[in-house]
C-alpha cells in the first residue's frame, strides 16, 4: 500500500473514532437529565423513571456511555425498590458493562452492590454474597469509604441468614470500626445494629446490651430518622432474648410506629413479625394472631417472601397453640410452599457455587479487557505526527486489534460454552423441582394428616386421599411433559396432539366442548426442546385454571399469526373475573414467567359474566 494511502487510511481512522464521541453540548444536556432525575427519585419515581429512558436512548444513540451507564444504574436501584427484579437485574449488568467500558471504577462498585441487592431481595443468597464481596475487594482499592460500609453491613447480614454467624461478626465489626475511625456518628449507630443481631443469635445478652447502650450514645449526636426505629428493633429483640416479653413487646411496638411513621415497609414486616413472636412467647395467643396476621399481610403487600415466609411459620405455631389444627395445617402448607419457592438447598449449594464463580470470572474478564482497551487507546493518543510512526503506530495498532478481538472471540466461546452447560444443569434441575417438587411435598403433608385424621373425620380423610390421588397424577404428567419436551425427535404435531389430549382427559368428564384452531404447526414455531416443554405447560396451566375456576361450557384454542407477531390463544364463555382485583397465585404468576421465557407478552382479558381470554404475543 502507498504511504499516502496508508496515511490518509489512519487520519480516517482517528477521525471516525473523534467522531464516535458525543459533543459537550450533547453531554451537558444528558447531565442536566440525569441530575433532575435523581432529584425525582423519592418524591415522583415514575416521573424519573420517564426522564432516565429518554436519557439512555438519547445517550446510546451518541455513544455518551457514562451517561448511559448512569442512566440504568438509577433505573435498576427504583425497578429494585418496587420489587420489578427482572428489569432491574437487566438494567444493573447493562450499567455495569459499561462503566467496565469507560473505566469508571466507583460506578462498577456500585453495580456490583446493586447487583447483590438484587439477589438479595429475590433470596439468592449465595450470588448476593459472592456479589458483595467483590465489592468489598474494588471498593477497598479505590478507597470508597461510603460504599464499604454498605457492602461490610450487607455481607455480614447475608452470612447471618448462611447462619456463619463468625464471618457475619467479622463484617460486622469491619464496618462498626470503620465508622469509628471516620468519626461518623450515623454510621457508628448503623454499624452496632448487625453486631447485636449477630450476638442476638448467639444468644449472648451481654454483649447484647453493650452494643445497645454505645448505639443509644451514637444516636443522641444524630439526626438519622431511621436510627430511632433500628434502635427500638435491636432493644427488643435485646430483652426478647433476656426474656423480658413485657418490654421486648413494648420496644416492637415502638419499632412498628417508627418504621409506620418513615413507610419503611420491609421494616414494618420484620418489627410486627418480631412482636409476634414476642405476644407468642408470652403465651398471648390472641395477639399474636392479630398481629402476625397483619405481618403476612404486610409482608404480601411488600411482596417480601422471606418476612411472608416467616410470618406463615409464626402463624402456624401459634395456631397449634390455640388448638386450631385446620388453619394450622393451613399455614404449614403455605410455609412449605414459600420453602419451595427456591431449590432445596442442600442440593443448591454446588449450582450456586459454579454460578457465583462463573459471575466473577466474567467480571474479572471484563476488567482485564478494559485494561487492554485503554492500553491500546494510550498508544493511540500517543502517536507521533511523522509518517514513519505513523505507519508503525497504524502496524500495531491493527495487529493489537487483531490479537484483542480475536482473544475476545475465544473468551467469549468459552464463556458461552460454560454458560450453557450450567444452565442446561440449572434448567433441568428448576425444572424437576418446579413441576415435581412441589406436588411431592404436598402429598407428604397430605399423608401425614390423613393419617392423623383417619379415625377421627373419615370424610376428610376420603377428600385428603382424593387431593393426593390428584397432585400424583398432576406429577406423572408434568414428568412425562419434561421428558417429552427433551426429546429432539419430535412428531410435526405433537405438540398440538399433546394439547388435545390433555384438553379430552381434562374437559370432557366436565362435558366442556372444545374448538380447535391451529393455522400453523406449533412446532415450526417452538423449536427448542425449552420452548416446547414452556409453550406446552403454558396452555396446560391456562386449560386447568379455566376447568376449574370458570365455570366455563366451551373452550376455543388457537395459534396463528396476527400483523408481525404469533398469537397463541385460549378462550372460555365462563364467569370471568377482575383480573385488577383478583389475587395473583403461582398459575398466573408461572404463566407470565414462561411467557418471558419464551421471549414475548402475556395478556389477559376477562370481564364477569362475560368470560375470559389469555393471549400470548411471540415477535417475529
Amino acid at each position: 500500500m502507498p504511504k499516502s494511502l496508508l496515511s490518509l487510511y489512519f487520519f480516517l481512522l482517528l477521525y471516525s473514532l473523534g467522531a464516535a464521541q458525543p459533543s459537550n453540548q450533547q453531554t451537558d444536556r444528558l447531565d442536566k437529565i440525569l441530575k433532575q432525575a435523581s432529584e425525582l427519585v423519592q418524591t415522583s419515581p415514575d416521573s424519573a423513571v420517564s426522564l432516565l429512558k429518554i436519557c439512555s436512548t438519547e445517550s446510546y444513540r451518541s455513544k455518551a456511555w457514562s451517561q448511559y451507564a448512569a442512566a440504568n444504574k438509577i433505573l435498576g436501584m427504583i425497578m429494585s425498590e418496587q420489587g420489578r427484579f427482572t428489569e432491574a437485574s437487566i438494567h444493573a449488568d447493562s450499567a455495569f458493562r459499561y462503566f467496565t467500558k469507560t473505566g469508571n471504577q466507583f460506578g462498577i462498585s456500585e453495580c456490583l452492590n446493586l447487583q447483590g441487592n438484587i439477589l438479595m431481595l429475590e433470596g439468592q443468597n449465595e450470588l448476593a454474597l459472592q456479589n458483595y464481596l467483590n465489592c468489598i475487594a474494588l471498593a477497598e482499592k479505590t478507597k470508597n469509604n461510603a460504599l464499604l460500609l454498605i457492602c461490610y453491613s450487607n455481607t455480614s447480614l447475608m452470612y447471618n441468614r448462611l447462619k456463619q454467624f463468625d464471618l457475619s461478626l467479622r463484617y460486622a465489626r469491619k464496618q462498626y470500626n470503620l465508622a469509628v475511625s471516620l468519626n461518623d456518628w450515623d454510621e457508628i449507630g448503623y454499624g452496632c445494629a448487625p453486631i447485636i443481631d449477630v450476638f442476638g443469635e448467639l444468644r449472648q445478652v451481654d454483649s447484647m446490651e453493650k452494643y445497645v447502650q454505645i448505639f443509644g450514645n451514637a444516636i443522641r449526636n444524630t439526626t438519622d430518622p431511621y436510627l430511632p426505629a433500628i434502635l427500638a428493633n435491636v432493644t427488643g429483640a435485646m430483652y426478647d432474648r433476656k426474656k423480658d416479653y413485657p418490654q421486648a413487646i413494648a420496644w416492637f411496638q415502638k419499632a412498628v410506629k417508627l418504621n409506620t411513621e418513615l413507610n419503611d415497609k420491609d421494616a414494618v414486616c420484620q418489627s410486627l413479625n418480631n412482636l409476634g413472636s414476642s405476644y407468642f412467647l408470652k403465651n398471648d395467643y390472641s395477639k399474636a394472631k392479630e398481629t402476625l396476621e397483619k405481618a403476612l399481610k404486610s409482608s404480601a403487600e411488600a411482596n417480601n417472601l422471606n418476612q411472608q415466609k416467616i410470618a406463615c411459620l409464626n402463624l402456624a405455631e401459634t395456631f397449634e397453640a390455640l388448638r386450631d389444627f385446620e388453619n394450622a395445617y393451613q399455614y404449614r402448607v403455605k410455609y412449605q410452599r414459600f420453602s419451595d419457592s427456591a431449590l432445596n438447598e442442600s442440593s443448591q449449594q454446588t449450582i450456586q457455587q459454579l454460578e457465583a464463580r462463573y459471575q466473577f470470572d466474567k467480571k474479572e474478564t471484563a476488567i482485564r479487557l478494559l485494561s487492554q482497551e485503554n492500553a491500546l487507546q494510550a498508544s493511540i493518543v500517543e502517536t507521533k505526527q511523522t509518517e514513519r510512526n505513523l505507519i508503525l503506530i497504524s502496524s500495531l495498532a491493527l495487529l493489537g486489534f487483531v490479537l484483542f478481538f480475536g482473544n475476545r472471540y475465544i473468551l467469549r466461546r468459552k464463556l458461552a460454552n460454560e454458560k450453557a452447560i450450567l444452565s442446561d444443569r440449572l434448567r433441568i434441575s428448576q425444572d424437576l423441582h418446579d413441576e415435581v417438587g412441589s406436588s411431592l411435598s404436598s402429598i407428604q403433608i397430605y399423608s401425614k394428616v390423613a393419617d392423623k385424621l383417619m379415625e377421627e373425620d373419615p370424610e376428610k380423610t376420603h377428600r385428603i386421599l382424593e387431593q393426593i390421588s390428584e397432585n400424583s397424577q398432576i406429577s406423572i404428567n408434568n414428568l412425562g411433559d419434561i421428558v417429552w419436551a427433551m426429546k429432539e425427535d419430535v412428531d410435526e404435531y405433537s405438540m398440538e396432539t399433546r394439547i388435545k389430549n390433555y384438553c379430552f382427559d381434562l374437559l370432557e368428564p366436565k362435558e366442556i366442548e372444545v374448538e380447535y384452531s391451529f393455522e400453523i404447526p406449533l412446532n415450526e414455531i417452538f423449536r427448542t426442546a425449552e420452548q416446547r416443554k414452556n409453550a406446552l405447560l403454558l396452555v396446560k396451566e391456562a386449560i386447568h385454571n379455566m376447568a376449574k375456576y370458570s365455570g366455563a361450557t366451551q373452550v376455543k384454542i388457537g395459534f396463528g399469526r396476527i400483523a408481525d407477531a404469533y398469537e397463541l390463544w385460549i378462550e372460555d364463555n365462563g364467569k370471568g373475573f377482575d383480573p385488577q382485583t383478583v389475587r395473583k397465585g403461582n398459575g398466573l404468576e408461572t404463566m407470565q414467567k414462561r411467557a418471558q421465557t419464551l421471549g414475548g407478552t402475556l395478556f389477559i382479558e376477562s370481564q364477569k359474566g362475560i368470560g375470559t381470554k389469555i393471549k400470548f404475543h411471540a415477535p417475529d
